[in-house]
């Protein structure tokens, strides 16, 4: 069985058992739902907006399995 088949069945065991995987690019930064573990200036995107997720999140609110790990916008320093 490929690794990817594997993957994807821990996934869905894990969201049926509550915690669906959260896909967090693109969404504000939320202390409560993110871990940030870099900043980076992009100025395609608003300051303080996930850029990139390095390791997922899964769950929400208090059904929070783990934060997902990611990687901020800041603002381009003049």
């Amino acid at each position: 069985m490929p690794v990817r088949a594997v993957r994807d069945q821990a996934v869905a065991v894990i969201a049926r058992l509550g915690f669906p995987r959260v896909e967090d690019l693109g969404t504000r930064f939320d202390p409560a739902r993110h871990e940030a573990v870099s900043t980076v200036e992009d100025p395609e995107a608003e300051a303080g907006t996930v850029v990139a997720v390095i390791r997922p999140g899964y769950g929400d609110g208090p059904d929070q399995l783990r934060p997902a790990s990611v990687v901020v916008s800041t603002k381009a320093e003049d």
